[in-house]
């Protein structure tokens, strides 16, 4: 039988890998699911029955609210607090749903991503992006929301599972730092 010819679906309670399977239990706010991640080599993609992983991380931070979300929608901002990205190509000010661009992380790795949805009024602002890292697609929505006298803000990461599980820990550093 071909590789990938057939769906590889792991539940926590069927694998045998103690790694992944510790880090499903480490991590209460992660589900498996069966959805396919895309691989793309920058002509198209393939569908692959891949295990996907999405996750949830919540924090709160004293920095005000309005801060946080100018920190966000101005993507020159972003290597202010995400120390994964180094720079930042992005045709405008502020992120504008339908628009692209480049990040640039570690070795000036390039990240493509596409800004999919803004939503800047409201209690809680939300932006959603898909970014490419190795040719692997991820899928990000942010949130940022007032919460006492700081701000919450979330991260949602749907993709490939072993990436996902891999970007988890450096996700949760960036975020603390965007609201601290």
């Amino acid at each position: 039988m071909a590789p990938f010819s057939r769906p590889v679906v792991v539940q926590p309670s069927q694998s045998t890998d103690p790694i992944f399977l510790r880090l499903l239990q480490v991590r209460r706010n992660m589900v498996t699911s069966r959805s396919s991640a895309v691989v793309t080599n920058g002509e198209g993609g393939a569908i692959l029955n891949w295990p996907t992983l999405r996750c949830a991380l919540r924090v709160r931070g004293p920095r005000p609210a309005d801060d946080v979300w100018d920190r966000y929608v101005r993507p020159r901002r972003w290597p202010e607090w995400s120390p994964q990205i180094r720079s930042v190509d992005y045709p405008h000010e502020t992120l504008r749903a339908g628009t692209a661009g480049v990040a640039r992380g570690p070795g000036r790795l390039p990240i493509p991503f596409r800004i999919t949805d803004v939503v800047g009024e409201g209690p809680v602002r939300s932006w959603s992006w898909t970014a490419s890292v190795a040719g692997v697609e991820l899928r990000l929505r942010h949130t940022v929301e007032v919460a006492g006298t700081g701000t919450g803000t979330g991260l949602n990461i749907d993709g490939f599972a072993p990436v996902v599980a891999l970007y988890i820990p450096v996700a949760r550093w960036a975020i603390r730092r965007l609201v601290h």
